[in-house]
């Protein structure tokens, strides 16, 4: 059963994904998405993610209810003491729901990090952007590109794909919305003292060094 959960925050390509993969490596601990946990659900045709779908496909976003069911019962499957939890919470509905599960479970949030990058970077990043069609790994147009032209590194795989949406206007639409609802969240961590900033332009190394001895330092004094 888990007794700590740590969480990597950001807008839209900060980072976060890299970021907890990376701490999940340097600690040995598992971490979660909440978009893969959703779209697993979609694709495993389960009652919530028909609810899940239809949700989307309407344009909304997922009741806050059915991504509680899904996370609770993804956290109570977990062995480990630790878990990351990566780009969730996104809303301060989702960070007070997240508490009652926490309650439940008899866990806590051990640290919170907010990767913050500038938002002409983020939408450089997200234009540079593409992916494998076979693993979903990133790859970034001049910046970090597959080491063999047309094949990823990862699964060999030799299809990419751009987000169809990933247009200048649409992209700083989508991080004006965001911003707009992590503002309480943000708050609402300051708040409880467990928020860490980071900046999320350093070297990914650098960045993963400072978050991983930060853990480990807070883990020590449990």
């Amino acid at each position: 059963m888990i007794s700590d959960v740590i969480v990597v925050l950001g807008p839209p390509g900060s980072g976060k994904g890299t970021q907890a993969r990376a701490l999940s490596c340097s600690l040995d601990v598992p971490s979660i998405g909440m978009g893969d946990l959703l779209r697993q659900e979609i694709a495993d045709g389960t009652e919530i993610g028909r609810l899940i779908q239809a949700e989307v496909e309407s344009g909304g976003a997922p009741d806050t209810a059915l991504v509680m069911d899904v996370l609770n019962s993804r956290l109570r499957k977990i062995s480990a003491g630790t878990v990351i939890l990566e780009g969730f919470p996104r809303d301060l509905a989702q960070a007070e729901a997240f508490e009652s599960v926490l309650k439940d479970l008899r866990a806590k949030i051990l640290m919170v990090f907010l990767l913050v990058v500038p938002e002409e970077e983020l939408v450089d990043r997200a234009l540079r952007r593409y992916s494998c069609s076979g693993c979903s790994a990133i790859y970034s147009v001049g910046k970090r590109d597959t080491a063999v032209d047309g094949v990823c590194d990862v699964c060999r795989c030799t299809k990419f794909t751009r987000r169809s949406d990933d247009q200048s206007h649409i992209i700083r639409k989508r991080l004006m919305l965001d911003k707009k609802k992590a503002s309480g969240l943000i708050s609402f961590y300051e708040g409880s003292g467990m928020l860490m900033s980071m900046d999320g332009c350093a070297p990914v190394e650098e960045i993963s060094r400072v978050m991983s001895r930060v853990i480990e330092s807070k883990l020590s004094l449990l």
